[in-house]
């Protein structure tokens, strides 16, 4: 798929503000691409929800820039396995201004009103095998936004079929069921891209093994509040 990447994405993706660690991993997630499909701009209020260690959180905060907001979501899970918020270190490092962080639990992650756009990037098959309430999820996702706001999903993709089933063991997920439960909740389903589609990828191996890592078969959708 051609896109047409504006050049406040341009920007923020060559921000020197961006650390070795994320720039070195844009070759295989395509951020400039994918910040481009989701439309998201200078001035936007914007959320990710459990943002880990903060890449995406990271380039969020480069393209809403000083008139904009992210609001970061972590759990309390993820600062114990992180040893400490890395966004909390992100924000101290860069002295960053207009991040702002929400504890909550993936079910009622506790996001504010009004959102232009909510982002959960590769961790929707992290809510299915920890158990969380994924239509309260989704719910609250819905209610954080304002009418006409974005919901975008990244995630390994499954071979089809399979449901949940990969969730936990392999970490991918049958992007069907991603969307089957977001419009569940109340959502249109506006699209998806193709960016970071790999036909090469059989989908039965683990995300994280070193050969497929940023490579694997990714599914990238877009939702949309009524």
């Amino acid at each position: 798929m051609t896109t047409n990447i504006p050049e406040y994405i341009q920007a923020a993706v060559s921000s020197a503000r961006r650390p070795d660690r994320d720039t070195d991993r844009d070759e295989g997630r395509r951020p400039a691409e994918l910040m481009t499909f989701f439309g998201i701009a200078p001035g936007q209020t914007v959320a990710e929800l459990n943002s880990g260690w903060g890449y995406i959180t990271g380039l969020l905060s480069e393209i809403v820039g000083d008139e904009g907001k992210v609001h970061s979501h972590t759990t309390e899970p993820s600062i114990k396995r992180w040893n400490g918020n890395p966004i909390e270190k992100r924000i101290e490092k860069n002295a960053i201004r207009n991040i702002e962080i929400v504890v909550g639990t993936m079910d009622a992650p506790g996001l504010p009103q009004d959102l232009d756009a909510v982002l959960m990037i590769m961790n929707y098959h992290d809510a299915v095998w920890s158990g969380a309430d994924r239509p309260a999820m989704n719910k609250a996702v819905l209610d954080a936004l304002k009418s006409g706001g974005l919901f975008g999903v990244l995630d390994h993709q499954s071979q089809p079929g399979r449901g949940t089933e990969d969730c936990q063991s392999i970490h991918r997920i049958d992007k069907q069921v991603v969307i089957d439960e977001v419009t569940a909740a109340g959502f249109e389903f506006e699209g998806e891209s193709d960016i970071l589609v790999n036909p090469d990828d059989p989908r039965t191996g683990q995300v994280h093994a070193k050969e497929i890592r940023d490579r694997t078969d990714r599914f990238v959708l877009k939702f949309r509040k009524p």
